[in-house]
């Protein structure tokens, strides 16, 4: 049996979205969420392609129809940016190039909110 996940967040090499991304599907960790980015590289055609995403996000994609909250430290901790369901942050703010977990249907209270 092939579970269907509908969150689909994805991470952006360049601000404004652009550059190579990597998308989440919700397949890993616990409901989708990456307690630690180490391992994980930006994959589609452009600029940073084959790079890191742990500490090299510069913008976000919410797809998920909960709020994802990415943390500067790893196990969802740290300064964040919470991202509002269906919604993009084009230049992340406390996480800017310095990412290193997300967690979907999490709102920390000291984030930076994109609405």
């Amino acid at each position: 049996m092939i579970k269907l996940f509908r969150r689909n967040p994805w991470q952006y090499y360049n601000s404004g979205l652009t550059g190579s991304r990597t998308t989440f599907t919700g397949s890993g960790g616990i409901n989708g969420s990456i307690s630690d980015l180490a391992g994980y590289k930006f994959l589609d055609a452009g600029a940073g392609k084959g790079t890191p995403v742990k500490n090299g996000a510069a913008s976000f994609y919410n797809g998920s129809p909960t709020p994802t909250t990415i943390f500067f430290n790893s196990n969802a901790n740290g300064s964040c940016d919470t991202v509002a369901p269906y919604t993009n942050a084009h230049r992340l703010v406390n996480t800017y190039n310095e990412n290193a977990s997300f967690m979907f249907g999490a709102s920390g209270s000291n984030c930076y909110k994109f609405n």
